[in-house]
This record gives structure tokens, sequence and C-alpha cells, in this order.
């Protein structure tokens, strides 16, 4: 995504349309949001991941990565599916 400004304050969006993709670890939300969209300090990312879980959107489980550490993974939630396509999926569009 080129213009990252049409994603500023779209946090919730960004991880929501990433876990479309697949189940993440923190470590590789952070590295995707980062790469692709904008910089986001690991608290603030912590902080939007306990809100969209308290929403409803996201959920969490713990289970080995490929390194044999055990880390929380996080899925998107069928509520947070049509959260998704009702109020971001316009912003993923070319």
């Amino acid at each position: 995504m080129e213009n990252n400004e049409k994603f500023r304050g779209q946090t919730n969006g960004i991880i929501l349309f990433i876990l479309l993709g697949g189940d993440r670890h923190t470590d590789e939300l952070k590295e995707i949001i980062d790469e692709k969209f904008s910089l986001v300090k690991i608290g603030t990312l912590y902080s939007i991941i306990a809100r969209m879980k308290n929403q409803g959107y996201i959920s969490e489980y713990r289970a080995s990565s490929k390194d044999g550490s055990r880390r929380k993974y996080y899925k998107i939630t069928d509520l947070g599916k049509n959260c998704y396509e009702e109020e971001y999926s316009h912003l993923f569009i070319d």
C-alpha cells in the first residue's frame, strides 16, 4: 500500500485485514504493519489488541512457533469479519 496516509487511525481495520489472511502472533502483526502501512509502537499495538479482544473482533490462543517457543496467536472472529466488511473493506481496494 503506497499511500499510508489513507490508513492513519485505521489500525483496527489493518489488524482485521491482516488476520483475514491467517492467524498471526504479535511480532508478525507488528512487522507487517510497520512494513506495509505505518510504524506502530508495541505498547500501542498491545492496547489495540486488548481492546479488539474485548470487543469480540479477535480471539487469542497459545501455540508453539517455528522456533519452538510458546506464543500468543490472534485469530479473527466472525464478528471481526463482519466488522471488517462493514467498516474497513473499502480501504483495501486498489
